[in-house]
């Protein structure tokens, strides 16, 4: 078995490998390859494969200092192979030998949405949905396209429903759990991971999404690779420099010297410390090691003690909460969150950012954010932003809120030439049906884009 771990790059990504003369190369249309990634340079990464040490051109950036998988998908045209994206490879041993990649079982998968499914009836189990929530990671493959549509929807709209079992919103359980811990607990825990929304318009929301907990395994790799890199810097840098090309050589210079390095690890960790997820395990440490009578520094009294163990529960299906959002990630093959903001007014918001699929003019990217309003019912908004114009649509289920946003279009497109951005289009949808085709970029783009709110 291929052990995937797929990383920041989609897995819609391609590579165009240039075929080295005097040297024999051979694909056939369906084959997995396995590289290492020595060297990454602009627009391209210098790869070992089957041996030989070849320049690939690539329209993502990878991970440099690892291997990664890539299926053949088009035969050889004239001197060059395309390459698709499969993910980094994860041996659990080294030298381990891989064979096929894993495949989608759909029996298995549907056995385990049946345990999820009844664990949501019964009380403190949240224990059991976390496994579930794990068990189900690992049945799916690294490339979801295996994934029937079908049953795509079903296990989103099946996470989706585990995150409103408690009735009560990721948001308001993370500011309660915060208030009732003991000062000398949550000292060292970050306090304001949500925003106010008093303070929404001054602040970088662009971080505290980040801090959600979505990304945090993926930010651990990240501090991961910059200790590697920092390794490299000061043990082979000067080693690599000389052996590197002329246009490459101040990179090495700059890895070499290792200033640069120093000062993204420290951004890194302190990032880190941020971190919903992080805080989350922090706290279960800490209240575990008062709970435990031989690690406790002094006794706790009846009332201590119970609330301790309240805390733990919230923590744990804290925990499990943001792990349903990284699974619902992966599986809508985005990046699935809660919006982090404190707001009465607020009873649910999701936000959902995903990349299209390149095409000729480049990239498009889109941003759903679903809300939940106290007087003005459902609001969903999309934005969809391709060859640096953008398109917002909105739908609200209240007509006199729609009505509001209407006479306020305005305004956003006055707040858009602000910040010299380019707003092609508002419109305000009737009903879910147009939403269906949102991300056909091509379509929205023709016809105007589609937001609902």
């Amino acid at each position: 078995m291929i052990y995937f771990k797929v990383g920041p790059t989609p897995l819609d990504s391609y590579l165009t490998l240039a075929k080295p003369s005097g040297k024999e190369l051979s694909f056939k249309v369906g084959d997995i390859v396995k590289a290492e990634i020595m060297n990454l340079l602009p627009d391209a990464a210098v790869l070992r494969l089957k041996g030989e040490v070849i320049t690939a051109k690539t329209d993502v950036p990878l991970t440099q200092d690892g291997a990664a998988y890539f299926k053949v998908v088009a035969s050889e045209k004239g001197n060059e192979f395309k390459l698709q994206f499969m993910g980094y490879a994860d041996l659990p041993e080294a030298g381990k030998a891989a064979a096929q990649p894993q495949l989608f079982k759909p029996d298995a998968v549907a056995q385990l949405m049946r345990e999820m499914s009844q664990a949501f009836t019964k009380p403190g189990s949240t224990a059991v949905q976390s496994q579930i929530l794990q068990d189900i990671l690992k049945s799916l493959p690294s490339d979801m396209s295996q994934i029937p549509k079908d049953i795509k929807m079903q296990l989103q709209s099946l996470l989706q429903t585990g995150l409103k079992v408690t009735g009560q919103t990721i948001q308001s359980r993370v500011e309660s759990l915060l208030e009732q811990l003991p000062q000398q607990i949550t000292q060292n825990a970050k306090t304001d991971i949500l925003v106010s929304i008093d303070k929404l318009v001054n602040t970088q929301l662009r971080s505290a999404i980040q801090d959600t907990g979505v990304a945090f395994e993926a930010k651990m790799k990240s501090l991961a690779d910059l200790a590697k890199l920092m390794e490299y810097a000061s043990q082979g840098g000067d080693r690599a420099k000389s052996a590197a090309p002329a246009d490459a050589q101040q990179v090495h210079k700059q890895l070499a010297s290792g200033e640069g390095l120093k000062i993204s690890l420290q951004a890194d960790a302190q990032n880190l410390k941020g971190d919903l997820k992080a805080t989350l395990l922090q706290l279960r440490q800490v209240v575990a090691e008062k709970l435990d009578p031989l690690l406790a520094k002094e006794p706790l009294t009846a009332q201590q003690t119970q609330t301790l163990r309240n805390a733990g529960a919230q923590i744990e299906g804290l925990i499990k909460d943001v792990e349903t959002f990284q699974l619902l990630s992966k599986v809508t093959d985005s990046f699935y969150t809660f919006l982090p903001v404190s707001w009465s007014e607020l009873k649910n918001a999701e936000v959902v950012f995903k990349r299209g699929k390149p095409d000729a003019k480049g990239l498009s990217y889109s941003c759903t954010l679903n809300l939940d309003l106290d007087r003005f019912g459902k609001v969903t908004i999309m934005m969809l932003m391709y060859n640096r114009e953008f398109l917002v649509s909105f739908r609200a289920d209240n007509s006199e809120f729609k009505e509001t946003l209407k006479n306020s279009s305005d305004e956003l497109k006055a707040l858009f030439e602000e910040k010299g951005l380019v707003l092609k289009g508002v419109n305000f949808l009737e009903d879910d049906a147009s939403m269906d085709n949102a991300f056909d970029v091509e379509g929205i783009f023709t016809k105007g884009i589609n937001i609902r709110a």
